[in-house]
């Protein structure tokens, strides 16, 4: 799946988010044109598009790119933090069958009060227009407190704003915080699932992307989560085939793997399409699952090899070991 990066650029602070440096970028490009997109139509042809960045709505072509995707009969998400301008999802909210994906933690980690006010106008405007979409939430620490997205979830259910939660753990790298695989991780999880459910029983559960590691719960969390939230299975190798492609037309095969040179691309016109793209990372990623297998003992893991379906996460501890710094369980 094709993940366009409208734009490089974002307005929030989120503690845990794994694309805060592009330092492997090498072009200072920061946004995607309308005729950047006109590109992208024949190589991405068949496939959802998904509208990310940083944020996407500060690019100021985002609604005649959106018109052009539609015109072209791809069906579109968008991920956002909702801190754009009102008028921009006024913009959106008219054109029916977008998607979206609202990371709730934008505004909640925002200095900015301004920024914080255009959140809670553009929750409003959503549920004016009678909207229901999909909200990300991540776990990244033990001591972490919920209660910003209760209250949204409170505040929501009689709209009907939030149906759908995605939940994840925070996927490590060099320059965000993140939780230790451990047993807390689970438990923390927990602790979000059943009190979401609590407020709400008819949102949808749901991991985002699969990244859920053997020894990030014990055996009874793992069956009372697995009770709860869909496409938790630790057996489950990440199938969904990110692909991030920039505004210089360079891509990964995921963003937290964006430290593998194999996993990378200069040019994504090289391949005749993104079906060959894919193929070409699939390959690439079926060597590098096979040797972090051979090498498991990642989290000093006393389990012969691991079972989690997160790359990113076995590639991150393989080649840290513990030796670098990072945030243990902050």
């Amino acid at each position: 799946m094709p993940n366009i990066l409208l734009s490089t650029k974002c307005m929030g602070n989120c503690p845990f988010c794994f694309a805060k440096k592009n330092d492997f970028l090498k072009s200072d490009k920061e946004m995607m044109t309308l005729d950047d997109v006109e590109k992208l139509i024949p190589f991405c042809r068949g496939e959802r598009i998904q509208i990310f960045g940083g944020e996407p709505t500060l690019n100021p072509e985002i609604i005649d790119i959106i018109d052009l995707l539609q015109l072209n009969n791809f069906p579109i998400n968008i991920l956002t933090n909702l801190m754009g301008e009102k008028e921009v999802y006024e913009e959106m909210i008219k054109r029916r069958g977008l998607g979206y994906l609202i990371n709730i933690h934008g505004s909640e980690y925002c200095d900015d009060d301004e920024l914080k006010d255009k959140f809670l106008e553009n929750i409003e405007l959503f549920k004016c227009n009678k909207m229901a979409v999909s909200f990300g939430c991540t776990v990244y620490s033990k001591d972490q407190d919920f209660s910003y997205l209760y209250k949204l979830i409170e505040d929501s259910k009689k709209s009907g704003l939030i149906y759908h939660l995605r939940i994840s753990p925070s996927v490590p790298t060099q320059s965000n915080e993140f939780m230790m695989p451990s047993e807390e991780i689970g438990d923390k999880m927990l602790e979000l699932v059943e009190s979401v459910h609590k407020i709400n029983p008819k949102i949808l559960l749901q991991m985002d992307c699969s990244c859920f590691n053997y020894c990030m719960a014990s055996e009874e969390t793992y069956k009372r989560l697995k009770g709860s939230i869909r496409d938790l299975d630790f057996s489950h190798r990440c199938d969904m085939r990110p692909i991030e492609i920039f505004p210089d037309f360079s891509a990964l095969y995921c963003y937290c793997l964006k430290d593998i040179e194999e996993l990378r691309v200069d040019n994504i016109f090289d391949f005749k399409n993104i079906h060959d793209l894919m193929d070409y990372f699939e390959s690439k990623t079926h060597l590098f699952e096979s040797e972090i297998s051979t090498q498991c003992d990642y989290a000093n893991c006393d389990k012969l090899e691991c079972k989690g379906p997160c790359l990113a996460f076995n590639y991150f501890f393989l080649n840290n070991k513990g030796k670098k710094k990072r945030k243990k369980n902050s």
